[in-house]
């Protein structure tokens, strides 16, 4: 009972964490999306996901999660938009997500990450939109990530803030667009030592059903 009050008292505090910062930024802002999240770790750097993905190569190993998420569109600033037309990107979306999730597997915690999310672009081809997105943000393990890697230096110690990045693509019908497919990369690291020591963290590919509202 004790673990679960800590717990519980560690989420809360998160979430009041987002709201605050959601509230700061939230002129223009309206409800975008509910997205449901199913991750599996893989032992891959960032960088080497892509490649692995198209070689067949990618190793997955046994530590899972389910997250749930709620995203809000942000009016984008103004700089943004006019870089974005400046090199093609005449559409970007900004937005702030809030994700809860519970890791199961090698190891066994919840997790709180709030993301600035940059919608780059929308394609469309024979009826079918993919949408291409990224976005970074704090992110907050409650309990020990023992999953995730260690520094160079301190191989067992683990880190519970961390940087949270999001690499997504997602998946729809241009006559039904309320429901879409996320595919995904979940990163947590260090930020090459910004907010924790270099080589930390972890990757999980994710797929994910979303609704819009």
């Amino acid at each position: 009972m004790a673990f679960f009050v800590m717990h519980a008292s560690d989420i809360t505090r998160s979430l009041l964490l987002c709201a605050l910062l959601f509230t700061a930024t939230n002129e223009g802002a309206y409800a975008d999306a509910i997205s449901v999240y199913r991750g599996q770790g893989v032992d891959a750097n960032l960088l080497e996901i892509p490649g692995d993905i198209l070689s067949g190569d990618l190793a997955w190993e046994p530590t899972y999660f389910w997250g749930l998420s709620y995203r809000w569109h942000t009016k984008p600033p103004e700089w943004l938009a006019s870089t974005g037309r400046w090199i093609g990107l005449s559409n970007i979306k900004t937005g702030l997500e809030l994700i809860e999730v519970k890791h199961s597997g090698l190891q066994d915690n919840f997790e709180t990450d709030l993301a600035y999310v940059l919608e780059l672009t929308q394609l469309e081809f024979w009826g079918v939109t993919l949408r291409l997105t990224i976005g970074y943000g704090p992110s907050i393990a409650h309990g020990t990530p023992s999953y995730e890697d260690g520094s160079e230096e301190n191989p067992e110690k683990r880190y519970k803030f961390q940087l949270y990045g999001m690499y997504e693509t997602e998946w729809g019908l241009r006559d039904y667009p309320a429901v879409t497919l996320v595919y995904k990369v979940h990163h947590r690291s260090g930020g090459y030592g910004l907010i924790a020591p270099p080589k930390v963290g972890s990757n999980f590919m994710t797929w994910g059903l979303r609704y819009r509202f």
